[in-house]
């Protein structure tokens, strides 16, 4: 069994403590016999803790025990297991809002408003002392468009807390109940057990099949160890018909290229004789011939070519007092 106190019988505190603080729970606690209303003693307390860069933020709620006391007793009588007492506002905290920013209002004297981050953090704490402020103005305060009231007004904005109720609590912090009432969850004791059991037997499974396999395995690395000669063999083979094919595919392509020796003659025959070539390059794809040299009138060099094919004028330059040419003829 779960029971939840009351806003009004919750002691909330936020703190803030550097991160040299050698031991939290004792500051913590130290700080709690300053602040609390009634004698540190008589008190019911359970924080959490969020490491900022500046220091520790530090959130405390805190009950009297006398508030509590009688009614433990009596359920304790009457046969009941007592898990947990968390502040009211931990029984809305469900897994549908686990992963959101939202914000619930809480109406008491004063007013609360609790804001939760993804996760289920608490983020922030008000107190709204007044009157109500509307939906909008509490949207910007909280930062969040959703925001459950425990009695909304038809058409006021806020969602009724109520939806939040299908379903159980995750109940991940604010435990206030002492330890001395806390009972072993036997049933929890014997799910672990039993889950121990199955893991173990998992794995011996697991230990038999690996043996079965590593034999396996042994098995057929001799098998591969036979038969590597022959798998080199055929790889050799398999080599020389992809040579012999990539052999075949290029005197194809030789076939396919124009009658060069009879170009090389046709342009030596044509070329002026104060030009003569430096580089020479034939493109199968695009079926051009490129050649660089030198010339001392690039307009005769250029116009002695025609006969040879469709002449580009690629670029030229001054090179060695000359002109340097290169040139694109595109072949018939």
């Amino acid at each position: 069994m779960h029971l939840f106190l009351a806003e009004e019988l919750i002691f909330g505190l936020e703190l803030e403590l550097p991160l040299r603080t050698p031991d939290l729970k004792e500051a913590v606690e130290l700080q709690l016999g300053l602040d609390l209303p009634f004698p540190r003693e008589e008190a019911l307390s359970a924080y959490s803790v969020a490491r900022e860069s500046e220091g520790y933020q530090v959130t405390v709620f805190a009950a009297r025990a006398r508030t509590v006391a009688t009614t433990l007793e009596e359920l304790i009588d009457e046969g009941y297991a007592i898990k947990g007492i968390y502040p009211e506002h931990q029984l809305y905290l469900t897994k549908r809002t686990g992963g959101l920013v939202w914000a619930l209002v809480m109406p008491g004297r004063p007013a609360r408003v609790y804001v939760f981050g993804e996760g289920g953090q608490l983020k922030n704490r008000l107190l709204l002392i007044g009157g109500p402020p509307s939906f909008e103005e509490l949207s910007e305060r909280c930062q969040t468009g959703k925001i459950y009231h425990l009695d909304p007004e038809p058409g006021s904005g806020f969602s009724p807390a109520a939806e939040l109720l299908v379903e159980p609590p995750l109940l991940q912090e604010y435990n206030l109940l002492p330890p001395s009432y806390r009972r072993p969850d036997y049933l929890k004791m014997a799910i672990v057990v039993l889950v121990a059991l199955n893991l173990l037997a998992l794995v011996v499974g697991i230990g038999f099949r690996f043996q079965r396999l590593a034999g396996l395995a042994e098995k057929t690395d001799a098998e591969i160890a036979e038969l590597s000669p022959l798998v080199g063999e055929v790889n050799k083979t398999r080599a020389q018909v992809n040579q012999a094919e990539e052999f075949q595919a290029a005197l194809n392509a030789i076939g396919t290229n124009p009658d060069l020796p009879t170009f090389f003659q046709k342009l030596t025959a044509e070329l002026p004789l104060d030009s003569y070539l430096d580089q020479f390059s034939f493109d199968s794809q695009q079926h051009t011939v490129t050649i660089n040299g030198y010339t001392d009138d690039l307009t005769e060099m250029t116009k002695s070519l025609q006969g040879l094919g469709e002449v580009r004028l690629k670029s030229t330059s001054r090179r060695k007092n000359r002109n340097y040419f290169q040139v694109e003829i595109g072949l018939p």
